[in-house]
This record gives C-alpha cells, sequence and structure tokens, in this order.
C-alpha cells in the first residue's frame, strides 16, 4: 500500500479521473486537498492544527483580495464522510457559530457527500455567510485543478 504525505500533482490527476476516491481520503489529505483547491482560487490558505486536534470548528482559514482589493477572509470547515452519510443542520449552525471567533467574512462547508433539505435550509437562513463546496462543485474544481497543471 502506498501511503500519500502530501496533495501532489499525481494525487489531483488521480483524483479529477476518480472522484469516487475522494471517500477513501484520510480526513487530513481531504483537508489538503481542499486547502489547495482554494491556493488554486487566489486564497492564501492557513490549515489550523491537525486533523484529530480540537481546531474550534474550523480545518482551515483562506484569505484573498476581492475586486477593489478588499480583504475576503474565509472559515472552512471540511467533512470528508463516507458515501452513504449526508451533511446535516448541525455542522451548518456550528460553523455560522464560530465565524466571529474566527474573524471570518464568510463560513464554508467542504464536504465530499451532499446536504439535507434541512441543513439547505439552514445553508439558505445564512445567506452571504455560509458557503456549501459538496461532492459536485470539489469534484469540478479538482476537474479545473487537474486541468492547469497539466
Amino acid at each position: 500500500i502506498k501511503t500519500i504525505k502530501a496533495i501532489t500533482n499525481e494525487v489531483i490527476q488521480r483524483l479529477s479521473r476518480n472522484p469516487i476516491d475522494l471517500y477513501q481520503l484520510h480526513p487530513k489529505m481531504f483537508e489538503e486537498l481542499i486547502a489547495e483547491i482554494f491556493m488554486s482560487e487566489g486564497y492564501k490558505t492557513e490549515l489550523i492544527k491537525t486533523w484529530n486536534q480540537v481546531d474550534g470548528g474550523i480545518d482551515i482559514i483562506a484569505l484573498r483580495r476581492d475586486i477593489g482589493g478588499f480583504p475576503i477572509r474565509c472559515a472552512i470547515q471540511c467533512k470528508r464522510y463516507a458515501s452513504h452519510r449526508l451533511i446535516t443542520a448541525d455542522p451548518i449552525r456550528s460553523l455560522a457559530g464560530v465565524l466571529d471567533r474566527f474573524q471570518a467574512h464568510v463560513g464554508v462547508i467542504a464536504t465530499s457527500r451532499h446536504a439535507t433539505k434541512p441543513a439547505r435550509a439552514e445553508i439558505e437562513a445564512h445567506f452571504w455567510k455560509i458557503n456549501l463546496r459538496d461532492y459536485e462543485s470539489i469534484v469540478a474544481a479538482l476537474q479545473r485543478l487537474a486541468f492547469l497543471r497539466k
């Protein structure tokens, strides 16, 4: 068994061709992958602690200057769930509750799965504050990243 120690171009290419393998990633690797995706979108990223330490509800801080040079600070919570598990409203509520502590403008739930209807309703209730990056959007970002790195 080959142990992957970092998100390399080889890993990105493989995951873009076989996105089902997202479910096999170690949670730490999933966090690193999400950080890599955000970096490819122009963010500077910082992983908060390690995957199995208390992180205060945030795994990654992502910073970027947006149009007009205004800073945007994203607090990202990563949820690499098994293929049968869905995101409920609880992680959305938890993320909304810690945005001020991390001085974040917006929160992002990045997940290998999909959200339940109550979770989507909770995201809508936090319009402009909470975004969802679910399986499809992560796969699309992976494919863009893989194309850029060919």
